[in-house]
């Protein structure tokens, strides 16, 4: 407030003394005094607007426009902001479609995972050099996140599927070793349902790593089964869990840290 109001005094001054400079200008005898007044009027001028110059040039003062320097260098910075934001964006999707593509690669072709590994980390370590923030590198995995924790899940399920398949199987002798013709009564029948109920379980954890279940789910969703599932006993869930004791502390990290829990093992896999 103080310095606006200095500004339009030192410019009021500045104006009435080049008036009454000029005046005296058009008089014989105010010569001198008129070139006195005109330059300090003008001094004055220049004053009034000091906020304004870095520095000046006249009167043995350079000087340039400061706030329109300052408004023109913002409006750069505003520019080339946006700029690399956009540049940040398309990157992102670009690194969401190569962390996809490293990991899906293998599923058609044998490609090494200790390759697939160290172009992962190299591509993660390329976004955040460029200063892509790291929320949106972690966004950009999301897709790679779930291939990898379905990996982690798949062994698990398919030990599973494999003892509920001879469980299956025993069922199914049940009811073949009903006599011919059959009679069918409630014997037959429970034998019956009790084989295909065992069919409805497996495909029940076939669904589990299905699209609409979470990948951090997998492991709480494996567990829940396990707890749940009327074919397999407490001795062969324990088996199963014994057998696969790795498996299961592998799933479990990576969903809690989506690191490697052995990275060294895991990279000699295919």
């Amino acid at each position: 407030m103080w310095e606006t109001g200095a500004r339009v005094l030192l410019f009021i001054m500045g104006v009435c003394l080049i008036g009454y400079g000029a005046y005296l200008g058009s008089t014989e005898s105010g010569t001198a005094s008129a070139v006195v007044l005109n330059g300090t009027g003008i001094i004055c001028l220049i004053f009034s607007y000091l906020s304004k110059f870095k520095k000046f040039k006249g009167f043995g003062i350079e000087g340039e426009l400061w706030e329109e320097r300052q408004h023109e260098a913002e409006e750069l910075i505003t520019s080339i902001k946006s700029e690399v934001d956009n540049l940040h964006a398309i990157v992102t999707t670009v690194a969401e479609s190569s962390f996809t593509s490293i990991v899906s690669i293998g599923r058609m072709n044998p490609v090494p995972t200790s390759y697939k590994i160290d172009i992962i980390r190299r591509l993660e370590e390329d976004l955040k050099r460029i200063g892509v923030d790291e929320t949106k590198v972690k966004e950009s995995k999301q897709i790679m996140i779930g291939l990898i924790t379905y990996d982690f899940a798949s062994p698990i399920i398919k030990a599973i599927i494999e003892r509920l398949r001879i469980v299956q199987s025993e069922k199914h002798k049940i009811v073949e070793a009903f006599e011919k013709p059959i009679k069918v009564d409630d014997k037959y029948n429970n034998a019956i349902e009790n084989w295909r109920a065992v069919g409805t379980e497996i495909d029940e954890l076939k669904k589990l790593t299905n699209k609409n279940t979470n990948p951090s789910e997998y492991l709480n969703k494996i567990n829940e089964f396990l707890e749940n599932t009327k074919y397999l006993d407490s001795k062969e869930i324990l088996d199963i869990k014994s057998n696969l004791k790795e498996e299961f502390l592998d799933l479990e990290y990576y969903i809690q840290t989506n690191e490697l829990r052995r990275p060294e093992q895991y990279a000699t896999s295919k």
